[in-house]
């Protein structure tokens, strides 16, 4: 070729020549590669292989055991950073690293980090099902965190649909973006402080970028220490979240986490207005009864009277013609003062008589009012029933429960704020 001289080696000699010129090569000895995990292979001995991959490019890497230990848990798809020398195989002139370190980047680091923590989670008990608080069924006040977006008016929409009654006290944090999970951490701290029954934590969905925040160690550890059960809804269910995993109950949206909140009220109204209804027509059943019984006493009593007073007249026509019968005067006059004593002593007995059933007309109808469960309503007295059930003694009764109390004129609903009992 132009005369030039040619090198003629075999190919052995080729090898061990290329191998010993990599050898001199400084630069090569010490070179970090940046590439995607392909084709992992442990052997038995420890030692390791792998193939580093940039597009159509890939590069052998190889490790020995004592070295391999040292690395972060490797899996194939992770992005690492290799460093290590080049090396040639010279029997089959194929050159690798001999990588002696290797160390995650990107989201490789970061899941490897997000797994490390989720370790000593596990470690110290913060997935343990007897860890987790019972979310009551009846919560009075929440505490929502979240940003003030689409989430809150869904969760506060539907809560407010199923139990309007129940108090929302809004924190605003950011939920996504570098230094958020101190944002929620700092909200949730402060959610803690407020006399809340429960607290929300919730987004609307978003990238797994997005949701980095709820797999951060600073969240984990506010959710852990809250006073409060915590509720989070944060939009994927199919991708848990450490946040997800120590909270005492994980819902996959925010109109989901108020439907579960609210859904007891729900049933608890519904088990109300039928109650209300049934004692309205148990009311007028009863009244209905007792007014037939008083009309029945009336014409009873007064057939009775009307009946008295028909014998004393007709025992006095009798008396007055015994006396047409017997003619001297002074006999007359005997009959006639005892006829007018008799005609007294009837009136007295007839008034006395009918004094004795007014009575027992009187008694009977304050016995009726007696029994009217809606009458000591109209002198200021009231029917209290705690969730459904009449109230008779205040051992039932404790501070905060919700009370229904029903008055003369309609019904309130009221809040017990101290108990005395007698």
């Amino acid at each position: 070729m132009n005369g030039e001289p040619v090198l003629e080696v075999s190919v052995g000699e080729f090898s061990r020549r290329f191998a010993g010129m990599v050898a001199r090569h400084k630069t090569l000895q010490r070179v970090a590669i940046v590439g995607e995990i392909t084709d992992l292979k442990r052997w038995s001995d420890g030692n390791l292989n792998m193939t580093l991959k940039e597009g159509e490019a890939i590069l052998g890497c190889f490790s020995f055991a004592s070295e391999a230990r040292r690395f972060p848990t490797l899996r194939e798809g992770l992005m690492v950073r290799a460093e290590g020398s080049i090396e040639i195989r010279p029997n089959r002139s194929v050159y690798q690293l001999r990588a002696l370190a290797v160390s995650l980047v990107g989201e490789g680091k970061l899941a490897a980090e997000i797994e490390e923590l989720r370790m000593r989670l596990r470690a110290e008990g913060a997935f343990d099902a007897s860890r987790k608080r019972g979310i009551p069924a009846f919560p009075r006040r929440i505490a929502l965190i979240t940003s003030d977006d689409d989430a809150r008016a869904d969760f506060e929409g539907r809560l407010h649909a199923d139990a309007p009654h129940v108090q929302v006290q809004f924190f605003r944090t950011r939920v996504q973006g570098k230094g958020a999970e101190i944002d929620v951490a700092e909200a949730l701290d402060r959610a803690s402080r407020a006399k809340a029954d429960v607290v929300v934590i919730t987004r609307g969905g978003g990238s797994s970028e997005d949701r980095l925040t709820f797999n951060l160690e600073a969240v984990v550890r506010a959710i852990l220490r809250s006073p409060h059960p915590v509720i989070t809804a944060l939009g994927h269910l199919k991708n848990r979240h450490l946040a997800d995993e120590v909270a005492d109950l994980s819902l996959p949206t925010p109109t989901a986490a108020a439907v579960h909140l609210g859904k007891e009220w729900s049933r608890a109204f519904e088990l109300l207005e039928r109650l209300h209804a049934a004692l309205r027509r148990g009311y007028g059943s009863v009244l209905a009864g007792k007014t037939q019984s008083v009309r029945f006493a009336g014409v009873a009593l007064e057939r009775s009277a009307e009946g008295l007073l028909n014998r004393r007249l007709e025992q006095m026509r009798g008396f007055e013609r015994l006396l047409d019968q017997r003619s001297p005067a002074a006999r007359v006059g005997a009959w006639r003062l005892g006829l007018v004593r008799s005609a007294a002593a009837l009136a007295r007995s007839s008034e006395r008589l009918q004094q004795q059933w007014l009575r027992r007309l009187e008694r009977a109808q304050a016995s009726l009012d007696s029994e009217d469960p809606t009458r000591p309503l109209a002198r200021g007295y009231a029917i209290v029933t705690k969730a459904g059930v009449a109230v008779h003694d205040v051992a039932v009764l404790a501070r905060g429960d919700a009370v229904t109390a029903r008055v003369a004129h309609g019904t309130f609903d009221a809040r017990v704020e101290s108990v005395h009992a007698e």
